[in-house]
């Protein structure tokens, strides 16, 4: 840990920035990519030889979320950065002299106002850690190139820090300009998934515990905080560029989010109509039930009245026949006696 004796032995005089490193949580990942330490030449400044692990991939384009498939070595740096809740992170890199920001992946990059350069423009590439870093992280991830060496010589490592010290202190300094708080109830627990949104644009979610961090830039933020089953409430916030920010406290004051009139009266206007709607219905069906039964009662009718007159058509013609044969002036019942 080369880096971190530096820099305990060039500020252990210095009180301002030793309370500073106290109330910090800081993270030093010596190398990524071991392998392709092992296989590099120290003081060969242009060679690319250990630029991929042992299988002979590019570290920094492998991390996928959600990809089963990832090399060793970076699904141990994303659980790293899953967990960590980390605020800020800063790469070191060599072979040139620039900063790179998000994003790497190329035309889906946000547009950041004061960057250097964007790490599309640089080296455009899908898989890097600073993408994951921003999108799965939410944690903000800048590339530094502090030298045109890809791998420097161990004397050279003294004054690589010493000129890169003091950015790297001011970066460090920036975290604890972050917007940063706790969300609580009316009883002062701690309201965890609450989600804090920025400006309308940046949402952050709550811990267990309550706590939120996100870094933002000075000035004055709208913040929107919201969780289930309370009402939302409204704060806004003062970002200095020139000291610390305190943390802030958000208490929701409603166990929960009372209706409003508008929304009481949508309520009440939407029962309404499906009530409506089932009576129209039940009086549609009624009456239809009621042709049908008249229907039918009228197919009953007219049947029987066709069965009658089909009785009286099949008596008709016997009559006809009987008057014929019994009613004529040849039968002798009906010849009168002289």
């Amino acid at each position: 840990m080369y880096e971190a004796l530096l820099m305990q032995k060039s500020l252990s005089n210095q009180s301002s920035f030793l309370l500073l490193i106290d109330r910090s949580r800081i993270l030093i990942l010596p190398c990524v990519n071991p392998d392709g330490r092992e296989q590099a030449h120290e003081g060969l400044c242009s060679s690319s030889v250990g630029h991929n692990n042992a299988h002979g991939t590019d570290l920094d384009t492998d991390f996928f979320y959600g990809n089963a498939s990832v090399q060793p070595e970076t699904h141990a740096v994303m659980d790293l950065i899953h967990g960590g809740k980390f605020s800020l992170s800063i790469v070191l890199e060599g072979g040139s002299l620039l900063a790179t920001y998000p994003y790497d992946r190329p035309k889906q990059h946000a547009k950041i106002p004061g960057g250097v350069l964007k790490g599309a423009d640089f080296s455009a590439h899908t898989g890097s850690m600073k993408d994951f870093s921003l999108d799965v992280g939410v944690c903000p991830e800048i590339t530094v190139y502090i030298g045109c060496c890809m791998f420097p010589s161990e004397h050279q490592l003294f004054s690589l820090w010493m000129e890169n010290r003091m950015p790297l202190f001011r970066m460090l300094l920036e975290v604890h300009r972050r917007l940063s708080g706790v969300v609580r109830d009316s009883k002062g627990r701690p309201v965890s998934g609450a989600v804090v949104v920025v400006n309308g644009s940046v949402s952050v979610h709550a811990d267990s515990q309550g706590h939120f961090t996100t870094l933002v830039a000075p000035g004055t933020q709208q913040l929107q905080v919201q969780a289930h089953g309370y009402q939302q409430v409204l704060q806004q916030v003062n970002i200095s560029s020139d000291r610390v920010t305190r943390p802030i406290v958000i208490d929701f004051t409603a166990a929960r989010a009372p209706l409003s009139r508008a929304v009481f009266i949508i309520v009440t206007a939407s029962l309404m109509s499906v009530l409506i709607c089932a009576l129209l219905i039940w009086h549609l069906r009624s009456a239809k039930f009621s042709r049908i039964r008249d229907g039918v009662r009228w197919l009953r009718r007219k049947r029987e009245d066709l069965r009658m007159e089909a009785m009286a058509s099949e008596k008709s013609p016997l009559r006809e026949k009987f008057l014929d044969e019994s009613e004529s002036e040849d039968d002798p019942f009906f010849v009168e006696e002289h």
